[in-house]
């Protein structure tokens, strides 16, 4: 139905382009603006509802984190974000399924850009050892309080104006399919970090 809406509402605009007043064009922009934002959201309920299955393979959580860092590279400068990289050398091999854990990082990374829309600095560290692969993403930001913490990764949970509380909840998913856990601490006005554990080289749940 929302494909059907938005090629209707494409249509009507050029349908009225150049034969209508500026206002009622941008009258259509704006329907066509709000059927995007509603598949995107009904996008986002579908990914984290349906199973995810997991395509293993050997994959460096450095390379995971620097991919991550590139996509959201604009934000981070707009922004006025310190970035500290602290990856081991030279790699953290593990059996990982490549895209999910992309888009797990990417949301507690987002997470912790938009936690300081003032500013500060955003360290992300990976180590690993005979058992398990780490990542750790640290902001200076806000803070999260103790009664927020206990339902983070509840789904719909969102303290944002705009957002559907899918994204911790999201990588928790991920990261458990991956054998992992995911852990926060966090002191409001002081900020958050959030520690990934994966097991090292060894199979995952499908």
């Amino acid at each position: 139905p929302l494909a059907g809406l938005l090629l209707y509402s494409e249509h009507l605009k050029g349908k009225i382009a150049g034969r209508s007043p500026e206002n009622e064009v941008q009258l259509v922009d704006k329907i066509i603006d709000t059927v995007n934002h509603l598949t995107s959201t009904t996008e986002q309920i579908l990914n984290f509802a349906r199973p995810v299955r997991l395509a293993p393979r050997e994959v460096d959580l450095n390379n995971v984190v620097k991919n991550v860092i590139q996509l959201l590279s604009t934000e981070i400068c707009s922004r006025q974000i310190e970035l500290l990289l602290h990856l081991e050398d030279p790699e953290v091999p593990g059996m990982l399924d490549e895209a999910s854990l992309r888009a797990a990082t990417l949301n507690l990374v987002l997470n912790a850009i938009q936690a300081m829309p003032g500013g500060g600095c955003l360290t992300i560290s990976t180590g690993i050892n005979e058992e398990k692969l780490w990542m750790v993403i640290r902001d200076t930001g806000l803070g999260i309080s103790p009664e927020q913490i206990k339902r983070i990764f509840e789904p719909f949970n969102t303290t944002k104006s705009r957002g559907l509380g899918l994204g911790m909840p999201y990588a928790q998913k991920i990261v458990q399919q991956h054998g992992g856990k995911i852990l926060v601490e966090s002191q409001q006005g002081k900020g958050t970090e959030v520690r990934v554990e994966l097991p090292a080289m060894k199979g995952v749940e499908s």
